[in-house]
């Protein structure tokens, strides 16, 4: 569990796939999903599924994976991408929490960029999108 917790900082940006996980730990499939169920009940990482909703132009992917502790990814612009979508995932619990809106956090890639989307569990359509760049 401790390769993988090494290995999942420098795939922040990338969708999640248990396979290739599965290939550079050397462990079964079944493994690395409930190691990556348990690192998010450790509050180690979260996950972001993309949004399943009606949206032209959209590219379906696998789920991504961000960390609590953003400070443990090098590369600045992952780091700022981390930073967004934890901060993001708190409003959306804090929402929740005090009954101010239910929304879930997603995201979606189309041709033109990626952005994050909150969007309602009642609704097809988001009810924002967000989108962050970083420059240095």
């Amino acid at each position: 569990m401790e390769h993988l917790a090494h290995l999942i900082p420098e795939r922040i940006r990338s969708p999640l796939s248990l396979n290739a996980l599965k290939e550079d730990v050397g462990v079964a499939f079944e493994t690395i999903r409930d190691w990556l169920m348990v690192l998010g009940q450790f509050f180690y990482l979260f996950r972001v599924a993309p949004f399943s909703g009606r949206l032209a132009r959209t590219l379906r992917k696998e789920s991504k994976l961000y960390l609590f502790n953003w400070v443990e990814i090098e590369n600045e612009g992952f780091r700022f991408e981390n930073l967004v979508a934890l901060h993001l995932l708190k409003a959306t619990r804090i929402w929740k929490a005090t009954g101010e809106a239910h929304l879930d956090l997603n995201y979606i890639r189309d041709k033109r960029r990626k952005r994050w989307i909150l969007s309602s569990p009642k609704r097809a359509d988001p009810s924002a999108s967000l989108s962050a760049r970083f420059r240095s």
